[in-house]
């Protein structure tokens, strides 16, 4: 398993009588791009414990920047005021994990997590153009062949876009918008 997790939504334990110390373990990963691993467990369905370990990487501060401008502009459009703690926990990608430590060190853990983001990105885009959010099939077959007929049309798509790219160093923009205005 390996999620990305937020300090303020997940309680996580070190050991039997105490909770995970975010401002202290974070406190250790010095510089940015630097990550870090701490046993810790969580508890799951049925009072299960879930042996695993907290992965964090310290952001770039142009990243924490930006981070923190979204966090406050967030804040004064709700009304809201911004505890420290948010700020600090914004300066970092926070991960939960069972990957085995002698296999995965925490730079490798939070390499899969970034590997595994841009997977979900595709899916994002990809939604987006073939319109995947809703499937209007009932039966296996009817479903199988519309999804593969959707991921059709979206893979074209991506190419069109990537050769468009390539050819015009406007991209695909040329064609429409204020550019085509001026160029016309």
């Amino acid at each position: 398993m390996l999620v990305r997790i937020s300090p303020h939504n997940l309680i996580i334990h070190e050991n039997e009588t105490r909770r995970f110390r975010w401002k202290t373990h974070l406190g250790e990963i010095k510089g940015s791009c630097c990550a870090c691993s701490w046993p810790a467990w969580i508890e799951g369905l049925q009072q299960q414990r879930i042996l695993g370990r907290v992965c964090a990487v310290r952001k770039t501060e142009e990243a924490i920047q930006l981070a923190h401008k979204r966090l406050r502009r967030r804040a004064n459009k709700n009304g809201q005021q911004l505890k420290p703690e948010t700020l600090l926990y914004a300066e970092y990608v926070i991960a939960f994990t069972t990957f085995s430590e002698s296999r995965f060190d925490a730079a490798e853990v939070m390499k899969w997590y970034r590997i595994r983001w841009q997977i979900e990105l595709v899916f994002k885009r990809f939604k987006q153009i073939a319109r995947l959010g809703h499937l209007p099939k009932y039966d296996d077959e009817s479903a199988q062949a519309w999804l593969y007929g959707k991921i059709f049309i979206a893979l074209i798509t991506e190419k069109l876009i990537s050769s468009a790219k390539s050819i015009s160093p406007w991209g695909c923009n040329f064609v429409r918008g204020a550019h085509s205005k001026q160029m016309a």
